[in-house]
């Protein structure tokens, strides 16, 4: 991270530590808390994209996710409250800008008025990096743990790996044979720090992981004999990611195991695998 994310990022730990916060029940009230970790999950999961933050079903079942998880004060879980109100913290802009006079608007009041917002340039280019996100999620679960609330773990199953057996490791990367394999072999490399993208790894990881994917090609071909391989990484929800927790798939490919394997990964997009 460059000197100026660096100085952004503490302008904004800083920010989120002072949120305009309501204490009408006795402790500040987690909403805006609450919304920012949502929106966090939906940048690192890639359905946000752009600069633009709309109140969507999906955005809104995160929130309350994250609240049944978090949240043991009497307040009531509204996604509306914090989404009209952030306003007020100077990084997050409702537009269009005449929407929801009302104070307290509904969510389908939100919706039905195309409300969306919009972040500060640099909150959002915070964002787009791993570690943008994760020091801004550390912050706000510092916040929710001061307020006697629970902090926000994102269920990742590669975090907290259970009953399986590590085929070859590196410092910072492991691997392990897919409890779901596409073919006999198929074997799964990841970084053990939490990241959500393949391209916000570190370039010490990327290396580790090149070279346990030669080492697991070394293994898979001694006990399976494949007759080729494919190895691939799905970005992002759209390209089919569905674990967010950085992952490259290493599949042994046999002879006969499809009727036509001409294009390979072309695949991805059925009708463009031939050509």
């Amino acid at each position: 991270m460059n000197s100026s994310m660096h100085e952004s990022l503490l302008h904004y730990c800083e920010i989120f530590q002072s949120l305009n916060r309501n204490r009408s029940l006795g402790t500040r009230a987690p909403h805006k808390v609450v919304l920012l970790l949502a929106m966090i999950d939906l940048f690192e999961e890639g359905v946000y994209t752009s600069n633009s933050i709309v109140p969507t079903q999906e955005l809104q079942q995160r929130f309350e996710r994250i609240w049944k998880s978090c949240i043991v004060s009497r307040h009531h879980c509204n996604m509306a409250y914090p989404f009209y109100h952030l306003r007020q913290d100077g990084f997050w802009q409702l537009l269009p800008d005449d929407s929801s006079a009302n104070s307290s608007p509904t969510l389908g009041q939100l919706r039905d008025e195309g409300v969306h917002a919009q972040l500060n340039t640099d909150l959002f280019m915070l964002c787009q990096t791993s570690n943008g996100r994760m020091q801004l999620r550390n912050v706000l679960n510092h916040i929710l743990e001061e307020d006697g609330q629970k902090a926000y773990r994102p269920s990742c199953p590669f975090c907290y790996l259970e009953n399986i057996d590590i085929i070859a490791e590196k410092r910072l990367a492991l691997a392990f044979y897919d409890h779901f394999p596409v073919s006999p072999g198929h074997t799964l490399i990841i970084p053990k720090r939490h990241v959500a993208s393949f391209f916000d790894l570190e370039p010490e990881e990327h290396a580790q992981i090149r070279e346990l994917e030669m080492q697991c090609r070394d293994i898979v071909q001694q006990q399976f004999h494949p007759d080729g391989f494919n190895i691939g990484v799905n970005v992002g929800k759209s390209a089919g990611q569905s674990v967010f927790h950085c992952h490259i798939h290493l599949i042994p490919r046999y002879l006969g195991d499809v009727a036509n394997p001409r294009g390979g990964v072309r695949g991805v997009i059925p009708h463009k695998q031939s050509y």
